[in-house]
């Protein structure tokens, strides 16, 4: 899961939570922040919530509109 204090920030720049795991995997904290920018780009929105073991992401993007 991710604490609730870094719900926002696992999707900065080069951020990367301090706690066990990372310290044992290798990473340079830019991957969500791509998703979270592409996404934003393309007009949708990324969200994550916790459950029981590990966390959820979820990406939400506008339906597309045909001309008819």
């Amino acid at each position: 899961g991710v604490p609730k204090g870094q719900m926002k920030k696992i999707f900065e720049l080069f951020y990367r939570p301090t706690n066990e795991l990372t310290r044992e995997t290798a990473g340079t904290g830019i991957g969500l922040a791509l998703v979270h920018q592409l996404t934003s780009a393309m007009g949708g929105r990324v969200d994550v919530r916790n459950l029981e073991p590990g966390a959820e992401f979820r990406l939400a993007f506008p339906s597309a509109q045909t001309g008819s």
